[in-house]
């Protein structure tokens, strides 16, 4: 179960939805971060960090895979902007 703090510019990771109040089980900085899309399984999109971690995600669907993608990018250029400065 994945959650993205748009605001610290992370994606965290957790064992399922119900754990997500307790410590991640990991985290990765989306600052610099590449996000694309894997053929490996359906609805799949990797995550490559800047410091050389890599987070596979895969979504219910074409539609939610697609506002993941759109919201990481989103995210990495922001911070990665913001770090620039």
């Amino acid at each position: 179960y994945f959650v993205l703090d748009f605001e610290a510019g992370i994606l965290q990771y957790f064992v399922n939805e119900q754990s997500k109040h307790q410590k991640p089980r990991g985290v990765l900085s989306l600052s610099g971060a590449i996000v694309s899309l894997s053929d490996e399984a359906p609805h799949m999109l990797v995550v490559y960090s800047a410091n050389g971690e890599m987070f596979k995600l895969r979504a219910a669907d074409a539609k939610e895979k697609q506002f993941w993608v759109t919201q990481l990018r989103a995210c990495a250029k922001y911070h990665m902007e913001m770090n620039s400065k």
